[in-house]
């Protein structure tokens, strides 16, 4: 991700996502390890063109990309990166988005396996760094971490405000809208209320799982409620009950999501998380193995 915010229009910020995606060995019939497959970490990240990158973290495949203006043109190269990375795979594998999963013990059979990240995230709500996971099994986690950049999101007020929103409008809607039933898993390692990294450029917010990378509509969905926090943040309205919004992520209250997702993200985008069609990666994003 590039560290430098750029002008665009609208609403001045700058789209940009890191997503995590687990493989599927069709033969095998399980899940198995990037790490052995891509052979490739942060450090040497395949170039699938573009600026778009791929690469092993921990056994998760990770894409890597360039800042975007609109939050469209972040949409049309995931699915470019991920049309790309089928390719490069091959029809052997697929790409799955998942929130958590157990790896069996040969796939963790590498010292990347157990790396928690290098760089800490943090609490919006106290300020402090959250406790990197132990991994102590073999859990691991997928998620569409999302980041915003711009001049207005360079102090800590304004990046800690912006990720208090955000949790109002896209995570409190995410209880609503996410149908992974291992997201409450995930919860366990990452992505609970007010997780971010702040950046030079703006803030990472890493509370979501992957479940909206599964089609360009849902993408392009979690993108406008991000707008819609930051208008909010902007705007200088004032935060519903912050008890209200972090137990609702954390705990996946789905009596207060849709109280909080009523009052503050518009009607369009309420009856939106309320969609209950599945969204496929490959069908829907067009993609043929």
């Amino acid at each position: 991700m590039a560290t430098q915010a750029k002008k665009s229009s609208g609403l001045g910020i700058t789209y940009g996502s890191d997503p995590e995606l687990m493989l599927y060995d069709l033969e095998r019939k399980k899940m198995v390890s990037a790490i052995f497959l891509l052979k490739n970490d942060k450090h040497s990240p395949l170039d699938l063109g573009d600026g778009i990158k791929l690469y092993a973290d921990n056994v998760m495949a990770e894409f890597a990309f360039p800042v975007y203006n609109y939050r469209t043109e972040l949409v049309n190269a995931f699915t470019t990166g991920l049309r790309r990375a089928q390719k490069l795979i091959g029809p052997r594998y697929r790409f799955v988005a998942k929130a958590a999963h157990e790896f069996d013990d040969e796939e963790l059979d590498h010292p990347q396996a157990r790396e928690a990240g290098c760089s800490p995230n943090f609490n919006a709500y106290t300020g402090k760094p959250n406790p990197p996971p132990k991994f102590t099994g073999g859990m691991r986690t997928g998620s569409f971490h999302i980041h915003v950049g711009s001049l207005m999101l360079q102090t800590k007020e304004e990046k800690d405000t912006m990720i208090m929103w955000m949790d109002v409008c896209v995570g409190a809607s995410a209880a609503l809208f996410d149908k992974d039933g291992t997201s409450s898993v995930r919860r366990t390692l990452y992505g609970k209320a007010g997780e971010f990294r702040p950046t030079p450029y703006g803030i990472e917010y890493r509370v979501l799982g992957p479940y909206a990378l599964r089609s360009p509509e849902r993408m392009e969905f979690v993108l406008a409620l991000m707008e819609t926090a930051f208008t909010h943040a902007q705007c200088g309205h004032g935060l519903p009950k912050i008890a209200d919004t972090v137990r609702t992520i954390n705990e996946c209250d789905l009596n207060t999501a849709s109280y909080i997702a009523e009052r503050n993200i518009s009607g369009s985008h309420w009856r939106s998380c309320h969609d209950l069609t599945p969204p496929d990666l490959y069908r829907d994003h067009g993609i043929t193995p």
